[in-house]
């Protein structure tokens, strides 16, 4: 579904990325960690079309969108989840919503779509009216995250979800990225988390200061030495 080749990313004269190359199959579940600083959240933004590629290819279902613009990517099937999750504050939470859907055209299938995620996120129903600034930490991420599937995403890119969260609401968290795998949707999940995030990836890639040091199964990265020395802290 998604691949890239050769991506390279920098932010004016310092180089974020360096040649990285990564590839996402459908229904797959992808994790990508790495320290603070090592570009896994310029690579999301890059792959989004928020920050633009210096070199290097990606392609989105056999589609060349290294130059598109962002909401061109998001008519296409990719969303994002941002790093902080960056509610509207002063808007609703179900506004918060209907902006998720802001490409989508059938009136009806949004008004269904909304009512889907309050039956998967039961807390948004009971808060659906309340300014998104006032919600707790975890239910922001859970508003992040319903906002970007009602543009009824291919794709769902998710940037550090578990940021911030105690840990009962960081399993949360972690179940409901499990079940939205389970029906269907491909994610790419950026996490410092490294244990939780291998935990439950088909694959992971192990990206260090702007180049990929590690790729293999989620399983079999858990158990790399240098992976659980160096973010397991094992």
């Amino acid at each position: 579904m998604l691949r890239v080749d050769s991506l390279s990313s920098h932010y004016g004269r310092i180089q974020a990325l360096h040649g990285v190359d990564l590839e996402v199959r459908e229904g797959e579940l992808v994790a990508l960690v790495g320290g603070n600083g090592a570009g896994k959240t310029t690579l999301l933004r890059g792959i989004s079309g928020l920050h633009p590629a210096s070199g290097g290819t990606i392609r989105f279902e056999g589609r060349d969108i290294t130059r598109l613009a962002a909401p061109r990517r998001v008519r296409m099937g990719i969303a994002q989840v941002p790093e902080g999750r960056q509610m509207f504050g002063p808007l609703a939470v179900e506004d918060n919503l209907r902006l998720g859907a802001y490409a989508r055209r059938d009136r009806a299938a949004v008004a269904a779509g909304i009512e889907r995620m309050y039956d998967t996120f039961p807390i948004l129903r009971e808060k659906r009216r309340q300014p998104a600034g006032t919600l707790s930490g975890g239910q922001q991420q859970m508003l992040a995250i319903a906002r970007a599937l009602m543009s009824k995403p291919r794709l769902l890119l998710l940037d550090e979800p578990s940021m911030g969260l105690a840990p009962v609401l960081v399993t949360e968290i972690f179940n409901i990225i499990k079940e939205l795998k389970a029906g269907g949707t491909t994610i790419l999940l950026v996490e410092q988390n490294a244990y939780a995030a291998l935990g439950i990836a088909d694959r992971g890639y192990v990206l260090e200061t702007g180049r990929i040091a590690l790729t293999g199964n989620g399983a079999d990265l858990l158990a790399d030495d240098q992976v659980r020395q160096a973010y397991l802290g094992i």
